[in-house]
């Protein structure tokens, strides 16, 4: 049972008007987040009539704080420089540096900047390396003597290497031209420096190559 009808009525829909953010075009900017990377060192361990075994090279987890600082040259290139400081590393004193370059290549017409991230870094670090050595340990315990062979030997190594990254970038952009990125990349390390401390014989003998894998969580000002 009906009150009363209405003929010709009009409904009208309330459509929300999309607000395209301006974006930095000849501004600097700087950066800063969090990072972690998946480092994988291969050491090509080739056996003497010392040193007859190693663990086969450096596996490493870096969470780091990352800051950069930057210049755009049109909206599509930044070029500027960064650096990571780790807060937790299965190293010790683990530190990357270098040189960053950003090439955006979406069409500008929603609020996520698509880019890809270019980076050239030097990275330090420094190891504990485990070997097995053409040695003898004997160990006096209460249940007899015990004779090790081969016998195990840490020595720690100071290691560097320069790296070159390419990745893709998300960037979520923010009305004031800021904006949140992630950045997922891949890694190739380039060896070229490092030694081991307190040893007093020869050297292992090592020859490390690897990559590794970035993820990056970066707040742009």
């Amino acid at each position: 049972e009906y009150k009363y009808f209405e003929y010709d009525k009009a409904f009208t829909k309330k459509v929300k008007k999309f607000v395209l953010h301006p974006r930095k075009e000849k501004e600097y900017e700087i950066s800063a987040g969090f990072r972690t990377s998946f480092i994988n060192l291969n050491d090509n361990f080739s056996a003497d009539d010392y040193y007859v075994w190693s663990e086969g090279g450096i596996s490493d987890l870096p969470v780091s704080i990352f800051l950069g600082v930057g210049k755009y040259f049109g909206r599509r290139h930044y070029v500027g420089v960064n650096g990571e400081v780790a807060l937790s590393s299965y190293g010790n004193g683990y530190l990357s540096t270098g040189l960053r370059y950003c090439y955006q290549y979406d069409a500008n017409k929603r609020n996520v900047a698509f880019y890809l991230p270019v980076e050239l870094d030097y990275f330090r670090s420094n190891y504990d390396l485990r070997f097995q050595v053409n040695d003898t340990i004997v160990e006096t315990t209460g249940a007899g003597t015990i004779y090790y062979y081969p016998s195990d030997k840490d020595i720690e190594y100071s290691f560097s290497a320069l790296s070159v990254s390419l990745g893709q970038g998300f960037g979520f952009m923010m009305s004031n031209k800021q904006s949140i990125a992630v950045e997922l990349s891949l890694v190739k390390y380039f060896p070229f420096g490092g030694n081991f401390k307190n040893l007093n014989r020869e050297e292992p003998r090592l020859r490390y190559s690897g990559n590794g894998i970035r993820i990056s969580l970066i707040y742009k000002i």
